[in-house]
């Protein structure tokens, strides 16, 4: 039931989440007992996953379509009809902006592709609870404005934390304002495009329209409401931005460096606020398909995929207490990951010295045996690899 063998090319490294929220948000099932699959229907689930090829779709396209329909359809309560609605207008309104991208009925070739997801992450973790409750900030419930998503999300705190960033909250609030507009004079590729590079955004590439491989994962993933998983989309590189500026910071790691302790407090600390903000199956979604899609070798992959757990799922609530903590306190949360990952104790060096084979030689992608290695060597903890210690390469 989760494979469709002669399915069209993945398009959308951008929809997939999407579909993820409106298939739980519909059927509205009790997902806190995970199902139970097979060793083959693992293996197949896999596969489907290995050979899915989505690529880069504007993030602003992303967007806009959904903000389109929310503010045009405030007065939809009712959970199937928003639901029905969503995929119909999504479906529509991102193959008219970009034809040469999205088809006709892809959503439905991306419910298969999270189904395959939810099959092979539930096989290979156990968390301590991935859709728990506990972690949701706030409720939002139905169509809400930009400026209520930025009080209600406590995004101005990061702004403090980080106010280089501000103009990046002033384009998304003008692009949240091209939402707005009638039916019959919405926004074409051209107005998006022209937008973007009027804009002229440090991350937008230049002046062209943003591209991102994989973050509108960050979408519509919160089975209670889907504001938050909007949210998530909006803002979820203002988190990014400020995870590497505490790396920065002298009284952290003063820098960030690829494959040593700074690269564990990335990820991990990025995974935490992820989840923190926008839930777990937003974050493990989110993270797990950019190593995924990302192009990384096989050692830094393998890393990564480590650490992110470490952070979203198995330290997550020793970062997240004490429970007085406000959920909105990013430094203080940032100051505990940091404390984690400096202690040595708590780390592994995957090295020769270490290791009988070297990770430092594995540079394969995906599908290698050099990958099956290393997927081994985290999953039967081999080395002093565990689920509570985090990875790091000898850079």
């Amino acid at each position: 039931p989760f494979i469709k063998m002669n399915t069209k090319k993945i398009y959308s490294s951008l929809f997939v989440m999407i579909i993820t929220t409106l298939v739980l948000y519909s059927c509205k099932k009790e997902i806190s007992d995970p199902e139970m699959f097979t060793q083959s229907e693992y293996e197949t689930a896999l596969s489907f996953l290995e050979n899915a090829n989505p690529p880069k779709i504007p993030y602003e396209g992303c967007i806009l379509a959904m903000r389109e329909y929310e503010y045009q359809n405030q007065e939809i309560t009712d959970s199937a009809q928003r639901f029905t609605g969503m995929l119909n207008y999504l479906d529509t309104r991102l193959n008219e902006l970009f034809p040469d991208i999205v088809y006709p009925g892809f959503m439905d070739e991306m419910q298969q592709l999270y189904e395959n997801f939810m099959l092979v992450r539930s096989f290979e973790i156990s968390p301590d609870s991935m859709y728990d409750t506990y972690s949701n900030p706030t409720v939002l419930e139905g169509y809400q404005s930009f400026e209520t998503l930025y009080s209600e999300m406590r995004i101005a705190e990061i702004d403090e934390e980080n106010p280089d960033d501000i103009h990046y909250t002033n384009y998304l609030r003008g692009l949240d304002s091209l939402s707005q507009r009638t039916y019959s004079n919405r926004v074409s590729l051209q107005e998006l495009t022209d937008y973007a590079t009027t804009y002229s955004q440090q991350s937008s590439g230049s002046g062209k329209t943003l591209l991102s491989p994989w973050t509108s994962y960050l979408t519509l993933v919160n089975p209670i409401n889907w504001v938050r998983g909007i949210s998530g989309l909006i803002f979820h590189k203002k988190i990014d931005s400020l995870v590497l500026k505490f790396a920065e910071q002298p009284d952290f790691f003063g820098s960030h460096i690829n494959q040593s302790p700074s690269n564990a407090f990335k990820h991990s600390l990025t995974a935490m606020l992820y989840r923190n903000y926008f839930g777990a199956a937003a974050a493990d979604f989110a993270m797990w398909k950019h190593e995924y899609t990302g192009g990384n070798e096989c050692r830094d992959m393998h890393m990564d995929l480590h650490n992110n757990d470490m952070g979203g799922f198995y330290k997550y609530y020793a970062f997240r207490k004490p429970l007085t903590t406000l959920w909105w306190k990013n430094k203080k949360f940032a100051e505990r990951v940091r404390d984690y990952i400096q202690d040595e104790n708590n780390g592994v060096l995957v090295n020769g010295a270490f290791l009988g084979d070297d990770w430092s030689a594995r540079i394969d992608t995906k599908g290698s045996k050099d990958c099956e290695d290393c997927k081994e060597d985290r999953k039967k903890k081999r080395y002093g690899i565990t689920k509570k210690k985090y990875i790091y390469l000898k850079p």
